[in-house]
Parts: structure tokens; C-alpha cells; sequence
């Protein structure tokens, strides 16, 4: 296994994200809820949360007109692009699922207490996430190891578009490599 640098610009990649997601998620609400000022009440109240910080994101794309959409999805195009550049030479692509062990669960947006510091809901998430999931390639999340109170430790797995059977069999390597009993640890952990 080597250490290399993520092959996109992160930001773009969740800037794209984003984008997509805000104008998605508007384009599914009803009518009235689509246009201002019932969208403006929507986006400020019930998005912001449920998604918090990632809402800030969202709400570009929620603005979109359909042509700065279909630009968000040539850009998503790019990016997948040069994952598959980059996954020529490097397959799999290992990254961390979280900035920490999982979380307790809770409701979602609801805020986490990471070393005594309350933060956001989707910070320790999502930019390790969204980002990398914009692309559309296949992703697989295996157990990696445990905190030291017992909470999972996950890493993604990322391949090819298309190559979801070598993301399988990769997967497995991975997990045989780690030694670990990968069923998933009890709902009170």
C-alpha cells in the first residue's frame, strides 16, 4: 500500500457535490415549494436542519437554472474522469470513511461531540464522503478496526467505474489483509 494525494481538488469535487445535490433535491419538491419565497422558507428551515453545513453547499445548486446544472454534471464528468486516470496506476483507492471512529447514533443533523469540542453533524463526514462519491465510481466500506471504547473504524474502497466485481474481490483482500471479524458491531455501541 502507498500514500498518495487525492487525484481532484477536494473543494471542486464538493463544491460539484453540492450542486447536484441542491438542484436534485429542489427539482423533487413540490410545486409550490420550488419557487420563491415557499423555496427560501424550505432551504433556511427544514434543509438547513437536517443537513446543516452541507446545506450552505446545496443551496447553490438550489439557485441553478437547468444550464448551470448540466455544467455541474460536465464537471462531475471530469472529475470521474480523473479518478479513472488516476485509478490506471493505483487500484484500488483506500481513503477513511470519517475523521473519527463511528458515532453513536442519533437523529440526523443532530451535533457531535468530537475530543470535548461540539461540531457539526456532517463535518467529520462528509468531506471524505461527498467528494469522492460525486464521481459515481463503485465504493465499498469495510470495518478497518476499533476505538479504543469499542466504536468501528471504516475505510472506503473506491475502483473503477464498472469494475464493481474487482471492488468485491479487492474488498476481500483488504479484509483478509486486516484479520479482522468483519460483522458489524451492535446497534447500543
Amino acid at each position: 500500500m502507498e500514500r498518495r494525494p487525492v487525484p481532484f481538488d477536494v473543494e471542486d469535487a464538493f463544491n460539484t457535490w453540492g450542486r447536484l445535490q441542491g438542484y436534485e433535491l429542489t427539482a423533487g419538491f413540490p410545486g409550490p415549494l420550488r419557487y420563491s419565497p415557499l423555496k427560501h422558507l424550505v432551504w433556511q428551515g427544514y434543509v438547513r436542519s437536517q443537513y446543516g453545513r452541507l446545506a450552505t453547499r446545496m443551496a447553490r445548486g438550489a439557485r441553478l437554472r437547468p444550464r448551470g446544472y448540466f455544467a455541474a454534471l460536465d464537471r462531475k464528468e471530469a472529475l470521474a474522469d480523473t479518478l479513472d486516470l488516476f485509478l490506471d496506476d493505483w487500484d484500488p483507492w483506500v481513503t477513511p470513511v470519517a475523521a473519527t471512529p463511528a458515532f453513536t447514533h442519533r437523529p440526523t443533523g443532530a451535533d457531535l461531540e468530537i475530543e470535548g469540542v461540539s461540531v457539526p453533524y456532517a463535518l467529520p463526514i462528509a468531506p471524505y464522503n461527498c467528494p469522492t462519491a460525486v464521481t459515481g465510481h463503485p465504493i465499498l466500506t469495510l470495518p478497518a478496526g476499533q476505538s479504543d471504547d469499542g466504536r468501528p473504524i471504516g475505510l472506503q474502497v473506491h475502483a473503477r467505474r464498472g469494475a464493481d466485481a474487482d471492488l468485491l474481490a479487492a474488498g476481500q483482500r483488504l479484509e483478509d489483509a486486516l484479520d479482522r471479524d468483519s460483522s458489524p458491531a451492535p446497534l447500543g455501541t
